[in-house]
């Protein structure tokens, strides 16, 4: 018979994090280091295939499970870890959206979210980021657009809106991005 925490355990595995997290809270069960080590085993072993196969997207989804229970691990198990408020590499240049996620096991969060042409692309690969941790009842909300330049001298600017979904609030979005680079002169037109 399985234990609850052997579900819990599978949940995970399985990529159903919000489903676990759940379990877990309800049940008041904890994860011990060998539970975290045969998670993570599980995961590793699920990118060799992917890698050995040429699957791409399983490789992507399978890093992406890697590196966020990871966090929510170090983080002392807050299913708010599982989403970072800020994704930017350093040196970025193009387009940011903001973003509300909330629901099921994650309180309301505002992010910053980069790295595509088009907004509506943030947004779509926002909405795959939390599928692929199997948080069904999160929801993402879009809060607006902007335009991010990393300067030469390391100053970030922050300019312009969405044509999708309008101007985001550019001074929150600064704030996002102190909190990742404090040392940062961060430019704000309006």
């Amino acid at each position: 018979m399985r234990t609850v925490k052997d579900r819990i355990l599978d949940h995970f595995k399985a990529g159903e994090f919000e489903t676990a997290i759940g379990s877990a809270n309800e049940s008041e069960v904890f994860l011990s280091g060998p539970d975290i080590y045969s998670i993570m085993d599980h995961f590793d072993e699920r990118l060799r295939e992917a890698l050995l196969t040429g699957d791409a997207e399983a490789a992507r989804r399978t890093r992406l499970r890697i590196d966020r229970f990871t966090l929510f691990c170090d983080e002392g198990f807050d299913a708010n870890a599982l989403i970072p408020l800020v994704d930017l590499r350093d040196g970025y240049r193009g387009k940011i959206l903001l973003v509300s996620v909330c629901g099921g096991v994650i309180g309301e969060t505002i992010c910053l979210r980069s790295g595509d042409v088009f907004h509506r692309d943030i947004l779509r690969n926002t909405e795959l980021e939390i599928r692929d941790l199997g948080l069904a009842s999160t929801q993402v909300f879009e809060l607006g657009g902007a335009f991010l330049c990393s300067e030469p001298d390391g100053a970030i600017r922050i300019w312009g809106g969405s044509d999708d979904f309008g101007p985001c609030d550019k001074e929150l979005a600064a704030g996002l991005i102190r909190a990742l680079y404090p040392n940062r002169l961060i430019i704000v037109e309006h």
